[in-house]
């Protein structure tokens, strides 16, 4: 009988920490916008940053997300994707939603302007930065 119990116990114990080990993984986990896998395409591209707060910008981007939306957001000159996932080093992950005049094609470097929320952050990040595309066709 007390052979049962310790049974019954250790499956209850052992099925309780399973789920709540998964349940604490699944707090650490990246969201939507950083998924994983191997690049697509990897290497430099200028990146700069423009304020989504400004008079001047359409209240929508390209693909129709509101330009004051909590995700990270970036336009892209015309050789990425609209909704490829761009990781920027040192930067974060941000979904293509976006076009922008003087972004070009590519070349010679791809091109991301990333959705800031001031004029300081825009100067901030802008420069060479290594890029990595984790979905889509870049």
């Amino acid at each position: 009988m007390q052979t049962d119990r310790l049974d019954t116990w250790l499956s209850v114990s052992v099925g309780a920490i399973c789920g709540a080990v998964i349940a604490l993984s699944l707090l650490f986990l990246p969201d939507a916008a950083s998924a994983s896998g191997p690049c697509v395409w990897q290497g430099e591209a200028w990146v700069t940053g423009y304020n989504r707060l400004d008079p001047a910008m359409n209240a929508h981007t390209a693909d129709g997300t509101p330009i004051t939306t909590p995700e990270p957001i970036a336009a892209a000159s015309y050789d990425v994707r609209m909704g490829a996932l761009v990781e920027i080093d040192g930067l974060g992950t941000f979904r293509v939603a976006d076009r922008g005049s003087g972004l070009g094609n590519g070349s010679p470097l791809t091109h991301i302007d990333v959705a800031v929320w001031s004029n300081e952050a825009a100067y901030e990040i802008t420069g060479i930065k290594w890029v990595c595309f984790r979905r889509g066709d870049y």
